[in-house]
């Protein structure tokens, strides 16, 4: 939620937002902004032509406030929650997440080319960690995916450009299991949910 409330607990601006920047590692525990269904000002909007990217089907909130924070916005974050979202299958969270971390790759990569960006060091390397993670994610699904869809050579190929797979698999596989057990044998079908990922994020880090 937007504001010029400085006197809020969870008011931010652009040098304060480094720490959460690195938290918005995809896949990783964290503030996550892709989600947090902003509220702007429509003047601040207008002003400096900032508009969503249509390239970015999935997190657009998080680039839309990088793009208002660089230009001298300021926001706090409201803890009451105030809609409640639901993913269902065939939504955009179901799909192949190839497509995404292309997207947000390209959208780092575009973000950093800004000189207001490259001027500010932390910044600069709160986003490299955050390609540097999309990245290893996206090596790995470029194995994954095929595999589920039975295009074997396509996933040989792929494992023998990224030697890191095997270890980012055995890595991964406890939570594999448990995610599988939950949903065959317990019947938890919100296990593979986004909700359900980040109340368990939540566990692990309180």
């Amino acid at each position: 939620m937007k504001s010029d409330a400085s006197n809020s607990s969870y008011f931010y601006s652009l040098p304060r937002l480094i720490e959460p920047i690195q938290t918005d590692a995809y896949g990783e525990p964290g503030l996550h902004l892709g989600i947090s269904k902003p509220l702007f000002k429509r003047e601040f909007l207008v002003k400096h032509g900032i508009e969503y990217d249509d390239a970015i089907r999935m997190g657009q909130d998080f680039w839309i406030d990088m793009k208002c924070l660089i230009k001298g916005a300021r926001f706090f974050l409201e803890p009451k929650p105030y809609y409640f979202y639901r993913s269902r299958p065939g939504s955009l969270v179901h799909k192949s997440q190839l497509p995404r971390l292309n997207q947000y790759l390209n959208a780092s990569d575009s973000f950093m080319q800004q000189e207001v960006v490259k001027k500010n060091p932390a910044l600069m390397r709160a986003m490299s960690y955050n390609i540097t993670v999309y990245k290893k994610h996206l090596a790995y699904l470029q194995v994954v995916e095929p595999l589920k869809q039975g295009k074997w050579l396509i996933a040989l190929t792929e494992m023998g450009k990224n030697p890191r797979f095997f270890y980012d698999f055995i890595s991964r596989l406890n939570n594999i299991i448990a995610r599988r057990i939950q949903y065959y044998v317990m019947g938890n079908k919100s296990v593979f949910d986004i909700t359900y990922n980040i109340q368990r994020e939540r566990k692990t880090t309180n």
